[in-house]
């Protein structure tokens, strides 16, 4: 599953829904810095890993899902993130990553 470029110029999309797709090849950065974003879900996607060029996220992002997956880390950007609601569930973390501790926004985590 490739999105398609024009999605990258829905400059108010608010809530995008990729879960269960394949999208992991083709997970980019820009998904997670688009500048109205508030729910992302890409749960059941068989991630192994967020993109490594991934240096922040939109401000605007406060519900990120990525429940049943494969993640044993987290990018360090995480921690100056706005999100209040993060679903890490599901995945292959052997410990709570501490970038966590950093999201001062965060108010539930899974």
């Amino acid at each position: 599953c490739k999105l398609p470029r024009l999605v990258f110029r829905l400059q108010r999309l608010r809530h995008l829904d990729l879960s269960a797709t394949s999208i992991r090849a083709h997970l980019t950065a820009a998904i997670f810095q688009l500048p109205q974003l508030i729910f992302l879900n890409i749960s059941s996607c068989q991630l192994i890993s967020l993109p490594n060029q991934l240096d922040h996220f939109a401000p605007t992002l406060t519900e990120l899902i990525l429940y049943d997956n494969q993640l044993t880390s987290l990018p360090s950007s995480i921690a100056k993130s706005h999100l209040q609601f993060l679903d890490l569930s599901k995945n292959k973390f052997t410990e709570v990553p501490r970038c966590i501790c950093a999201i001062h926004s965060l108010y539930k985590l899974h």
